[in-house]
């Protein structure tokens, strides 16, 4: 009776260790994916140059909304980047 108590419990064992090793490896292809992903470099923030791709993927990477970015630094309001992201009108200074 023990013993067979003994296997099932291993076996419980080895499949919860299975289903955590998925887990992990599921969250290290995630990551890996995350860190691929090219970052906006320093020039880019302060050249003066901002292209709308670029202010809208770096928000959306950074899970900003419109009205929370950084818009600030690049001495617009969050109210002028709206139309400008969408491709209407120039962020006026």
């Amino acid at each position: 009776m023990l013993v067979a108590q003994h296997r099932r419990e291993v076996a419980k064992f080895k499949r919860l260790l299975k289903g955590r090793e998925k887990k992990i490896a599921l969250l290290e292809g995630r990551e890996n994916a995350r860190l691929a992903k090219p970052v906006a470099s320093q020039s880019t923030l302060t050249g003066g140059a901002f292209s709308t791709k670029s202010v809208r993927a770096l928000r959306n990477r950074l899970r900003l909304s419109v009205a929370s970015q950084p818009s600030s630094l690049a001495n617009f309001s969050a109210c002028q980047s709206s139309p400008w992201q969408r491709g209407m009108t120039p962020p006026a200074q």
